[in-house]
């Protein structure tokens, strides 16, 4: 069947596009699917069999957000307008638009709509289409120009660990010869079905230590909730554990740990846990989100931070109610810097705690300071918001 990029059109919802008849979908976004037709058109025959468009279902897109996009240029005092527009891959044919977000370097949408399946057309009869998922950026005079864009083959929904539905990231491609990592947060399914179930959030992991050495994390405990990982120490039994297991199972800097063989209560807690460990530890480890805040620069930043900052991300104690991050908060609920959250990177830079202050203290008046936040998704219950808000690091 095959993916194309959307045909060229000339109007809104109907907005210019650059087109590449040889793009493809991403192969490691495509390898987490497997085909499974009958889901989206009862009856749907091989590939080059003909298909009665009466046999299409209805399907439910939901776009939650965007992470990585690039921003070299947006210029400081000009507002950021992003919007994803979704198509058919084949034909071109508009399907559905978010609205605009308003300076948002990770842009949250949070919008769904119910489209019918769409269909492509080819030589050998009708075929169930994809989805060519368009990311824009205006301009300060309103126009629009191609950003990012990704693909989702709706013939191989069926395998996602949420059900019969399509519930993670898409890779994006990003115009312009921008090398940014970038992804695209989205859920589709048959409008019949019920919503994706949510894809775990914790991980339980085993460390086999026999000979009882020490396991090699440096711990953030600050939160008081979780252990923040600030790094693993070279040859250590984790870093061997993590060369026996596949990524997804890996222990890494910038994760959260929040029980240590059955213990936790508290980051003290869970950190007796782990001294007192000996020969195999298991260990619970939560996802987390993250995101950028363009913050205006006013009067100070606003926030409270530790007296004597340690580690690899800023511990954020407290938020004023005044101040740059009060002011970013208010204008984006969606992505409310929240006490507890950790700043792991300024203005695109990432360093140790300390520099990470004197870095966000050094912003010149009036200029764009950019902070990257993590979050750990808080608990089961919260995953849903979470989702909502933010893109999740699955």
């Amino acid at each position: 069947m095959g993916v194309s990029c959307c045909r060229q059109h000339e109007a809104l919802e109907n907005v210019p596009i650059k087109t590449d008849r040889n793009a493809q979908p991403d192969q490691q976004a495509l390898a987490l699917l497997a085909c499974n037709r009958r889901l989206l058109c009862h009856g749907l025959q091989e590939d080059g069999d003909d298909m009665d468009p009466s046999q299409r279902v209805n399907i439910t897109i939901r776009i939650a957000g965007a992470r990585g996009l690039p921003d070299m240029d947006w210029l400081s005092g000009v507002d950021r307008i992003l919007y994803c527009v979704v198509r058919s891959a084949s034909e071109g044919d508009f399907l559905f638009r978010t609205g605009r977000t308003k300076s948002m370097l990770d842009p949250v949408w949070n919008e769904q709509k119910s489209v019918l399946a769409p269909l492509g057309k080819d030589s050998r009869g009708l075929f169930l289409d994809s989805l060519c998922f368009q990311v824009y950026e205006e301009d300060e005079e309103g126009h629009p120009w191609l950003l990012a864009k990704a693909y989702l083959d709706l013939t191989t929904l069926g395998t996602n660990p949420g059900g019969d539905a399509f519930m993670g990231e898409l890779p994006l491609e990003v115009t312009g010869g921008h090398c940014a990592a970038a992804f695209l947060a989205i859920e589709v399914r048959p409008s019949s079905s019920s919503p994706a179930q949510r894809i775990s959030m914790e991980r339980n992991i085993v460390i086999d230590n026999p000979r009882k050495k020490k396991l090699g994390l440096n711990l953030d405990g600050g939160d008081g909730s979780s252990l923040f990982v600030n790094s693993v120490k070279k040859g250590s039994p984790i870093e061997e554990h993590n060369s026996f297991v596949d990524p997804p199972n890996w222990i890494t800097a910038g994760q959260f740990i929040v029980c240590v063989n059955g213990i936790c209560e508290t980051s003290s807690a869970m950190m007796g846990a782990l001294m007192r460990s000996r020969g195999r530890t298991h260990l619970v480890i939560r996802n987390s989100i993250q995101f950028r805040a363009a913050l205006p620069v006013m009067k100070g930043l606003g926030v409270r931070v530790p007296k004597r900052p340690v580690g690899i991300s800023l511990l954020i104690n407290g938020v004023d109610d005044t101040g740059a991050v009060a002011t970013w908060n208010k204008s984006n609920p969606a992505q409310a810097i929240k006490t507890y959250d950790r700043v792991v990177a300024v203005n695109g830079k990432r360093a140790k705690a300390a520099e990470l202050l004197k870095l966000a203290r050094a912003t010149p008046k009036f200029a764009r300071t950019i902070l990257t936040v993590v979050r750990m998704v808080p608990n089961a219950e919260g995953i849903e918001s979470e989702f909502s808000t933010a893109t999740l690091n699955l």
